[in-house]
């Protein structure tokens, strides 16, 4: 049977198709693994922490809290599957990510006496993952591999601020306030992708896949902000918290573009590949508001923190390396 110019390709994890041997011979079905390494950077909206003092005729604030986790994380996606010669198959993949930032003390005005406002401790985390379980199905035309899959999806998206801060009035009045935001929903339901691959020139090739998920479960949102004032005046502490939970959706919508590299292995009869591209997730769930007001009061000083959680959407931008087996 004559052989396409794009066959080469056909044991390309991605789109999970064969092996070394002819593709199209009656017998083909092949197994195969992938790891990508993907480096994303999450752009979000940041919880709402502001803290004010207000010292006589002085004022100081609102100071908010600006740690952020859009820093570049690495996060690691597993595929394994299935294909027969029929071109149905059947795949399971793995995708986590987790970003952590911290800050430290941002210091008071160094003049003596002190008075002011300072943040003490901040942070902020993003964490999402995704499994996925598909059936696949590859085509062929006379230019490209195309691979439909359809199946289900659990997913969790959370998004946490959380930050400390100081305040000094000028008779040495002491508040501390702290307060905590939080984001996120978990929840499963359906996903569904479109894959092509075209070659380029000699075991090269050009990739493009389109994803998208719709998922159902529990959309969570909390604030609580807490402060405690003392002083030669005496000591005032207050907290406060609020939470909100709802049943409702999550949408999410990927891409991945990028080159590919495939090798074949006559000693096994498997297909070693590699791949490199760029990669973008948009993540977005209905807002479920929630805030928190704390304040305290001595002579001559007050101090107040509020608390506001941030809307869940979410980006991810950035690119992966992956390379697989196939046999």
């Amino acid at each position: 049977m004559r052989k396409s110019w794009f066959q080469p390709l056909a044991l390309l994890a991605l789109i999970g198709a064969g092996a070394c041997a002819d593709e199209y011979a009656p017998s083909n079905s092949n197994w195969y693994f992938n790891v990508d390494a993907t480096a994303l950077s999450a752009t979000r909206d940041k919880g709402l922490m502001d803290y004010t003092l207000t010292d006589g005729p002085l004022s100081y604030g609102p100071l908010a809290s600006t740690a952020t986790s859009d820093q570049f994380t690495a996060s690691p996606r597993l595929t394994f599957g299935k294909s027969s010669c029929t071109g149905w198959g059947l795949q399971a993949s793995y995708w986590d990510f987790n970003s952590t930032s911290t800050q430290g003390f941002a210091g008071l005005p160094s003049t003596a006496p002190v008075p002011g406002l300072g943040i003490l401790a901040e942070s902020a985390q993003t964490r999402a993952y995704t499994l996925d379980v598909e059936l696949t199905k590859r085509l062929r035309s006379s230019s490209y591999i195309i691979t439909g899959t359809l199946g289900a999806r659990h997913g969790l998206l959370r998004n946490a601020d959380s930050s400390s801060a100081l305040g000094v009035s000028d008779d040495f009045d002491l508040y501390t306030s702290s307060s905590q935001v939080e984001r996120s929903f978990h929840g499963t339901g359906l996903t569904y992708s479109l894959s092509a691959i075209r070659q380029t020139r000699g075991p090269w090739a050009i990739y493009a896949t389109g994803r998208l998920s719709n998922l159902f479960g529990s959309n969570d949102s909390s604030a609580s902000s807490s402060i405690i004032g003392s002083g030669p005046s005496g000591f005032a502490p207050a907290a406060s918290a609020a939470n909100s939970s709802v049943s409702d959706h999550l949408f999410i919508a990927e891409t991945q573009s990028g080159i590919m590299w495939n090798k074949c292995l006559k000693q096994t009869g498997g297909r070693l590949f590699a791949k490199a591209g760029f990669e973008y997730q948009y993540w977005n769930a209905p807002d479920a508001p929630a805030n928190s007001y704390s304040d305290s009061g001595l002579t001559g000083s007050f101090a107040d923190v509020y608390a506001e959680a941030s809307p869940l959407k979410t980006q991810f931008i950035g690119f992966s390396l992956g390379t697989g087996y196939s046999w």
